[in-house]
């Protein structure tokens, strides 16, 4: 089991890598990053509070930031 989660924990670093580009500053790249894990992890319900109680944070407000107010392109993300 340990095995089969440092596999994926290895693919998710290589999978990200190629997206990591979209976000220009780090903060909204690390908050996508972890983002996307928890969408993929055992986040019971996908909503913004289940997924900032994943990460660590006491309200969504990251989470939601990240969905509203970053400029990225759903595009490029799509292409990649």
């Amino acid at each position: 089991m340990q095995r089969d989660v440092e596999r994926w924990d290895g693919w998710f670093e290589d999978f990200f890598a190629l997206l990591a580009g979209l976000w220009c500053r780090a903060e909204p790249r690390l908050t996508a990053r972890a983002y996307l894990k928890a969408l993929l992890g055992p986040v019971e319900r996908k909503n913004t509070w289940q997924i900032a109680a994943y990460l660590g944070h006491t309200a969504p407000d990251k989470v939601k930031d990240l969905l509203r107010r970053t400029t990225w392109s759903w595009s490029r993300l799509r292409d990649r």
